[in-house]
């Protein structure tokens, strides 16, 4: 479920370009209702990994007009990653697969509307911040990088048949040479 969020929560922490503002406060202010937008992003910058593998997927804001303001915009991109979470969610439900609890870090973390908007729609989980946890959410996304690097540079397995279904561990990316 990692793939959607890391690239929204990037998405969001450029938005000081693309709004043209570093208030992210004052852009929230008037966001009050999850699903109450008429502006929908889908959240797909980089491809589709999760639920849905399809790496020709792209992003897109949908529905603007000469005077749709920033904070549905900002609103629109919170509401994209809140709704592919809940679409990794639906699907792994529906594997019988129970997810209760996730720990958000990086700049979602730090966001209490995107933490707000997590948890109306996934009323089910436990949504903590790593920071809740004890961790350090500025560092934990490079440390959960460097940690499968190393992983796969040393054939380590990633992923087990206990914890995600796979047949048997299995070791995740490939070593490119420069």
């Amino acid at each position: 479920m990692n793939p959607a969020l890391n690239v929204n929560i990037y998405f969001i922490q450029k938005m000081e370009n693309i709004l043209n503002t570093d208030d992210f406060g004052a852009q929230q202010k008037p966001i009050t209702e999850l699903g109450k937008n008429t502006v929908y992003f889908l959240p797909y910058l980089m491809g589709e990994r999760s639920p849905h593998n399809d790496p020709q997927a792209r992003g897109a804001f949908l529905g603007l007009s000469l005077d749709t303001p920033r904070h549905q915009l900002t609103q629109a991109v919170f509401e994209g990653v809140a709704f592919a979470l809940q679409d990794c969610y639906q699907l792994a439900l529906e594997q019988g697969i129970r997810v209760e609890q996730t720990s958000i870090c990086g700049g979602g973390a730090k966001n209490p509307t995107i933490l707000r908007f997590l948890r109306q729609r996934l009323p089910d989980m436990a949504i903590h911040t790593a920071a809740e946890e004890g961790f350090n959410t500025n560092a934990l996304p490079a440390q959960a990088v460097a940690y499968l690097a190393a992983r796969r540079l040393y054939c380590l397995p990633v992923s087990f048949p206990a914890t995600t279904g796979v047949p048997e561990p299995m070791v995740c990316g490939e070593l490119c040479e420069p």
